[in-house]
């Protein structure tokens, strides 16, 4: 789903809030969803935000803008696996949380972005199947 310069996304989880947050910020559960990276900050606003893969080398940085546990998390997003010129000026996600029941909703909306830039393409392609590896992450936790 695409609103101007924005793209959004909503999978359900089978977990708890508190669950689905900690996949989020652990960078043990991101590297099994999030394309082998693992996440570094120190979650203060302001600060940085990296993903980094088995070499250590950044793949994706930003700043937290908001945290919010366990149901907000903001960042910007600036895509480190192109050269800069190709990857435009940074964006930002947010990721919401919330519960119904037994299962948690999590929304992600990646906004700011330069619709008529190729990477986008990219983007739009890649949330989903992040998401939906969080998810099978996330259930099968216990497994």
């Amino acid at each position: 789903m695409t609103d101007n310069n924005s793209l959004s996304f909503e999978v359900d989880v089978r977990a708890p809030v508190d669950r689905v947050w900690q996949a989020l910020i652990d960078p043990d559960l991101t590297q099994r969803y999030y394309f082998n990276t693992r996440v570094e900050s120190n979650w203060k606003p302001g600060s940085p935000i990296s993903y980094r893969d088995a070499q250590g080398h950044s793949a994706l940085d930003g700043k937290i803008v908001e945290f919010a546990p366990p149901g907000r998390l903001v960042t910007t997003f600036e895509p480190k696996w192109m050269r800069q010129d190709q990857a435009g000026p940074a964006s930002t996600v947010i990721w919401e949380i919330s519960s119904n029941g037994k299962v948690s909703k999590l929304k992600l909306t990646h906004k700011d972005l330069d619709m008529n830039n190729p990477i986008v393409n990219e983007i739009r392609n890649a949330w989903q199947p992040t998401l939906d590896s969080l998810k099978k992450v996330v259930e099968t936790a216990d497994a």
